[in-house]
């Protein structure tokens, strides 16, 4: 039965045993107050105050009770501040930087607490949800990456997850963020954790019974413990999650086998290449061991981005019963011997490596380390261009005056013109993004048209030293303190690292070399180009290949082939991959070229270096 969760002194002090704090509660002397007819009211105060007292989030027990919170009510219980960043699926790093919040442990102990046998179901207002161990909630029990390269590490201080309502001293951005999110956090700037573990728009937290927990060892290159919650984390709906249904009916549901592999199949466990498939078409052999020594042999080959070999947690829709608890292997193609189950063990046929030795590339966020400045515009642009304070001050200054959004007076600011620092730096007109990073690490995102295209926006100078993003027409998240870097991201650059990308709405980015696309496996069909009168033969890749590796999310619904000369051709996904012989191929000038048969001519795209999913 729901309640509403009323802050009466006698809630306050039971809260208080509760979490072990107590505070001193101290009561005014009531004055008289003036009634105010409710018509002279403000409306735009009547608006703040009910979006105050508005429930936010829920918080449920096992046994059903329920408390509502409002984000004040939040905000007046005991806060946790400290440090998170993150590291996701794809290797992207979100530095760490300041959070406030309710830890999880304090929230639970509103609807009598959990124990050992219990774990915590947190729901995103989307419907994503994740279960929290009672090792995560209680002790912060989390996995902690270094948060400049991203390998693993032995937590440097305790971790403590929270249901954050501020970041850097202000609100959580509501498109971003949501009013609430489960962030973890550390008393310094010295680690992050998945990025799995970040629910935005966070609107439940309900104490649920579990299983014991278990983990699923890993082992090649690198050795790793995956316990169950990462694993169920890995198998959400948002994430990795595959489904088979066999000849019986019953839908299984886990986590493709090739992901699994992919973590521990060389250094990279993150990025968007994972997998290592050259290692994969060169050959070793993926073992599968059960609890009672059981083992299931498979080869790299059969098993590289094969999603219908998945390593399956649930069947239809709960647990799997004991014999193949907590995992079985299923799939399209697999004997009857071959669907082992109560899988505790995936070991790779691979040297091991030293992880920590591993010298890894710098994330995209971070700026180039040959550019130096206290203000650094890097990225897709033509010159990565670096400015020193001195260099800033020297140039033109503007005065202009504008709101800040959540500041009710127009101020003025001094500056100069981002317009004026991008003349020099000379971004690419089709980037997508552009990433301001602060000096603590924060980083918040903006539209690259959007910025290129406003006038007034500038680098202010601020009283205390440095500048700030004033960004007049832009959310408040981009008006950023203190700033370092302006990286423009997507577009032109994005070829940089290949001769051809296949890039945007899709699982991975995939850069290739003209290396890489000549030691693929080519077909030859013969077809007649649209503006050609005889049938000729074509030699190149599979399209479909090429995509298939990129992995197209569910949502995608039209891809752009982009040529070295910004020439763009924009056709349905679905035509592109029901043409079977569509391939890219070489130029005599050693570039690529589609080669699109039953298409215009105007499908036939010389100089191919891009294709975005969108």
């Amino acid at each position: 039965m729901k309640k509403k969760w009323v802050l009466l002194i006698g809630a306050v002090l039971l809260a208080a045993s509760l979490i072990g704090c107590q505070p001193q509660v101290q009561t005014a002397p009531e004055a008289p107050v003036a009634e105010v007819p409710a018509a002279e009211v403000p409306a735009a105060a009547e608006a703040v105050e009910e979006a105050a007292e508005a429930p936010v989030l829920e918080v449920v027990g096992l046994d059903g009770e329920t408390v509502e919170l409002s984000l004040s009510e939040l905000e007046s219980m005991n806060a946790t501040s400290g440090q998170a960043g993150m590291v996701s699926s794809t290797g992207a790093i979100t530095p760490p930087v300041e959070h406030k919040g309710v830890s999880l442990k304090d929230l639970v102990e509103l609807v009598g607490g959990i124990d050992e046998t219990m774990g915590l179901y947190l729901e995103a207002e989307d419907g994503y949800g994740i279960t929290f161990s009672y090792d995560q909630v209680m002790s912060g029990d989390f996995i902690a990456y270094d948060p400049v390269t991203a390998l693993e590490i032995e937590p440097a201080g305790p971790l403590t997850a929270i249901v954050a309502y501020e970041r850097d001293g202000e609100p959580m951005d509501p498109v971003q963020d949501g009013t609430l999110r489960l962030v973890v956090v550390s008393p310094e700037a010295d680690q992050i954790v998945d990025g799995h573990w970040a629910v935005k728009w966070l609107a439940r937290v309900e104490v649920k019974s579990v299983a014991a927990n278990w983990y699923l060892h890993l082992e090649g290159a690198l050795t790793e413990e995956m316990d169950r919650a990462t694993f169920e984390s890995g198998s959400s709906p948002h994430c990795h999650l595959k489904t088979w249904t066999d000849e019986d009916g019953n839908e299984w549901m886990g986590i493709p086998l090739w992901y699994l592999v992919g973590r521990v199949d060389d250094e990279v466990r993150h990025e968007s290449r994972a997998f290592d498939e050259d290692l994969a078409e060169a050959g070793y052999t993926v073992t599968l061991v059960a609890a009672d020594g059981y083992t299931v042999e498979l080869n790299s080959q059969d098993v590289a981005f094969n999603d219908d070999l998945i390593l399956a947690s649930e069947v239809n829709g709960g647990p799997l019963e004991d014999k193949y608890y907590p995992l079985r292997l299923v799939g399209e193609g697999l004997s009857s011997g071959q669907t082992a189950g109560a899988i505790e063990s995936i070991l790779l046929d691979i040297e091991p490596i030293e992880e920590e030795v591993v010298a890894e590339e710098p994330a995209a966020s971070e700026a180039p380390v040959e550019v130096e400045g206290d203000l650094v515009i890097v990225g897709s642009v033509e010159s990565p261009t670096g400015f020193t304070t001195a260099e800033l001050e020297a140039m033109d200054q503007t005065d202009i005056s504008a709101q800040h959004p959540k500041k009710e007076e127009v101020q003025d600011y001094s500056g100069i013109l981002l317009s004026d620092l991008f003349a020099i730096a000379k971004p690419y007109e089709d980037a997508e993004t552009m990433v301001i990073t602060a000096s603590d690490g924060y980083q918040t995102e903006a539209p690259a048209a959007d910025v290129l295209s406003c006038k007034e926006c500038m680098l202010a100078a601020m009283e205390e030293g440095g500048y700030m993003c004033v960004m007049p027409d832009f959310e408040s998240s981009a008006w950023v303190k203190d700033v370092v870097s302006l990286e423009f991201v997507g577009g032109t650059a994005r070829t940089m690292e290949g001769d051809f990308v296949i890039s945007g709405n899709v699982e991975f980015t995939m850069p290739f070399t003209y290396e890489e696309i000549a030691d693929m496996d080519m077909v030859t069909i013969n077809t007649k180009h649209p503006k050609k009168d005889e049938m000729e033969d074509y030699t190149g890749v599979r399209l479909n290949d090429l995509l298939e590796m990129a992995k197209p999310k569910a949502d995608a619904e039209k891809v752009k082939l982009v040529a070295g000369d910004g020439y763009t051709i924009e056709l349905p996904l679905a035509d592109l991959t029901a043409c079977k012989d569509c391939l890219i191929g070489f130029n005599e000038e050693g570039t690529l070229k589609s080669i699109m048969p039953g298409m215009e001519s105007m499908f036939w795209a010389k100089d191919l270096v891009e294709i975005v999913v969108e």
